[in-house]
């Protein structure tokens, strides 16, 4: 080719994605270096000022990146994020081009916070999603994937700092992503999924049923509209399970239960043994056996729970966002097997997968309280089998830092409560520290206060209460006491 001729920039162009499309058929690397060297050199052949070079260096990212998918180089990535900020760099902002540039450098920005952690690359992602989001026409197609990309980052800055302000952003943007959707998009199961999980997250935060039933309706219309042999149906068998899950622990309604193991099971049985998809699969499978475990009693169920939990765990990279929770939910299979056993081994071994799980989750994580509250029952069921006051102190260390980091209008809290005066108390005993005792009453009154009228943990929490204000009096004679125990 005539290296002066003003068509072989776009000649080159043109060769380079017709190797693109014939990667996409085959997944043949070669077709994709080809296609970069032929997308580099229209670039070294593009007058700087012409409005074809942003298009060029696009094209150059986009193939970077699905090299980076394939090998997973790191420098790839990088060299693609470094074209993307050069493309955007040449663009008119009134151009319509410029929106998609902007969506294809938050999705490497993306993926390389992925891989590396960083919160500097989440946060420029996000930049990225929202000026995409803000230069694209209302009416363009492509709006709704452009908010869903925008909302699964703010997502994971919510999990990362707990933020509730990006979670409400979250909820707000994917229904107006399903809200401008076609019925029979193929996209639309995506974000029906994607709002299921905000709404989970807001459930957790705030308790609020009517989130939990609109996330499991959401669940089951995504489910309804899933091809069969979709790669994706495995995922969202899984979360419907999770919101049905979540809503047996509410109701205790034992078919919600099994309704939900029924999806587990069904996700694993359908997902491929190499899919990086398969340890949270196995791991939610793992709860709802632990979980019907505790309704029956079969220990068959929680041995099964437990094998899952540590297959899932073997099978998880070391640096994913998903290791915390799945050691957390090891520790909690170990320790009902402990209750059930006395086998002080698996108490060992449960602690240690909640102290990994404290670890390597964020600080201003929404997960900390829960997982600092479950150290701190395993310290102190240790402080039971051994009766060592230092594993009684640390319980109750973690037990307050736990309920520091709670929302004040989180439904784990009065069992926080509960959990901390049970501790205290168990040290008053052993000191005979008042002031132990009257810190337990405190947290057993909290703890009542926010209980619903209807909740079968009421009964035990009052009893717990009682309990307390009945020591208090074997201790200071004070009449008050007995009077306000039957109160």
């Amino acid at each position: 080719m005539d290296n002066r001729s003003p068509d072989l920039p776009s000649k080159l162009t043109n060769l380079g994605i017709y190797l693109m499309n014939r990667y996409f058929r085959t997944g043949n690397l070669t077709d994709i270096e080809e296609a970069i060297v032929n997308f580099k050199q229209a670039v070294s052949l593009t007058d700087p000022n012409s409005p074809d070079l942003a298009r060029h260096l696009n094209n150059i990212g986009n193939d970077l990146s699905n090299r980076y998918s394939q090998t997973g180089n790191l420098k790839d990535l990088e060299e693609a994020i470094d074209n993307y900020k050069h493309a955007v760099s040449f663009i008119d902002s009134n151009s319509l081009y410029l929106p998609g540039v902007l969506d294809n450098l938050g999705n490497s920005l993306s993926d390389l916070y992925s891989s590396t952690g960083n919160l500097k690359d989440l946060e420029e992602a996000i930049d990225n999603y929202k000026q995409a989001v803000y230069f694209t026409d209302p009416n363009s197609l492509d709006l709704p994937s452009r908010l869903n990309n925008l909302s699964n980052r703010l997502r994971d800055r919510y999990s990362r700092l707990g933020d509730v302000k990006d979670l409400e952003e979250v909820i707000d943007n994917y229904q107006h992503a399903i809200f401008l959707t076609d019925p029979n998009s193929l996209d639309l199961p995506i974000y029906l999924n994607n709002f299921g999980n905000s709404l989970s997250y807001r459930y957790f935060r705030t308790g609020d049923l009517k989130d939990l039933e609109e996330s499991i309706t959401s669940y089951q219309h995504a489910i309804s509209l899933t091809d069969p042999n979709s790669p994706d149906l495995p995922c969202r068998l899984s979360n419907l399970g999770n919101g049905l899950s979540n809503r047996y622990f509410r109701t205790d309604d034992m078919k919600d239960l099994e309704d939900a193991i029924h999806n587990y099971q069904k996700a694993v049985s359908l997902t491929d043994l190499n899919s990086s998809d398969l340890p949270g699969l196995l791991s939610n499978f793992g709860l709802g056996l632990n979980n019907r475990y505790s309704h029956t009693g079969y220990l068959k169920n929680l041995n099964k729970a437990i094998a899952n939990f540590k297959e899932a765990i073997s099978l998880t990279d070391s640096k994913s966002p998903g290791l915390p929770s799945r050691l957390s939910s090891l520790g909690d299979g170990l320790s009902n097997r402990y209750f059930r056993t006395g086998n002080l081994k698996d108490l060992e071994e449960a602690i240690h997968n909640y102290q990994k799980a404290v670890l390597l989750t964020d600080r201003s994580s929404p997960a900390l309280p829960g997982r600092l509250s479950n150290l701190g029952l395993g310290l102190n069921n240790r402080y039971s089998h051994t009766g060592y006051l230092k594993n009684l102190d640390e319980a109750i260390a973690n037990f307050k830092e736990a309920i520091s980091l709670t929302d004040s209008k989180s439904p784990g809290l009065p069992s926080r409560l509960s959990n901390l005066g049970n501790s205290l108390r168990c040290r008053h005993f052993l000191t005979g520290d008042l002031k132990d005792i009257e810190e337990a009453i405190h947290n057993y009154q909290k703890a009542v206060f926010l209980t619903d009228p209807n909740s079968p943990d009421l009964p035990g929490r009052l009893s717990n209460l009682d309990i307390g204000l009945n020591e208090k009096y074997s201790h200071t004679d004070d009449l008050k006491d007995l009077k306000e125990n039957h109160s």
